[in-house]
């Protein structure tokens, strides 16, 4: 993490039920002791979880042997969110991983669900080119129906969050489509960094967009 990162975190955490995600390529360096000092910085919030990324599975078991899992839910109020493991080949989770989320979101009465990624595999959807930091891992063509393989029978509302960005400056990017959003946001390092804050009302849930300098 970028210290200064840190440090707006630690003094912005609420004194309870804060929970942190982290959309990918969170280390430099993929080792056991990289990932312990991130974990030790996690488990100072309510909850974590993170949508991992390319940089964090180079050295696959490394991850694994710190955090065990790479698919995180929590059933909110308002809203399910789920951080899932898209560093694969064609940029969608493993058949076990779409399962087990079309599982969670059918098992649930939230109408909102919340999901992160790292990589921006909804590119190939939105009517104006983004930028992602790289295609790393792809090796397929993107769909132009990214949540296709969604259960989306029930009526229910998406926002994809994707981390894969900003590592050069770009600015926080948004497309909506009818009960879809697609945000990508990312940090780099830069004069600018911005991060997304998640909360919810008894009635409704906001995604409110930080500097993470102020």
């Amino acid at each position: 993490f970028p210290e200064r990162l840190v440090s707006y975190l630690e003094n912005n955490k609420a004194s309870k039920n804060s929970f942190l995600a982290l959309t990918g390529d969170f280390v430099r360096i993929p080792s056991i002791e990289s990932f312990e000092k991130v974990k030790k910085f996690l488990d100072k919030f309510t909850g974590y979880m993170i949508a991992v990324g390319n940089h964090e599975l180079s050295v696959e078991n490394n991850y694994y042997k710190v955090f065990e899992k790479d698919l995180f839910y929590y059933e909110f109020e308002n809203f399910i969110i789920i951080a899932a493991n898209f560093s694969n080949s064609n940029w969608l989770p493993s058949e076990n991983q779409i399962k087990k989320i079309n599982e969670i979101v059918n098992s649930s009465n939230r109408q909102n669900i919340i999901l992160l990624s790292h990589q921006i595999f909804w590119y190939n959807q939105i009517d104006y080119e983004i930028n992602p930091n790289s295609f790393e891992l792809l090796e397929t063509d993107l769909s132009k129906s990214s949540l296709e393989w969604l259960d989306t029978k029930r009526n229910k509302n998406y926002i994809v969050i994707s981390g894969d960005y900003g590592a050069f400056g770009q600015k926080t990017a948004c497309y909506v489509e009818r009960n879809k959003i697609f945000i990508a946001n990312g940090i780099g390092n830069l004069e600018g960094d911005t991060l997304l804050k998640i909360y919810e009302t008894h009635e409704n849930i906001f995604i409110e967009e930080l500097n993470i300098e102020k």
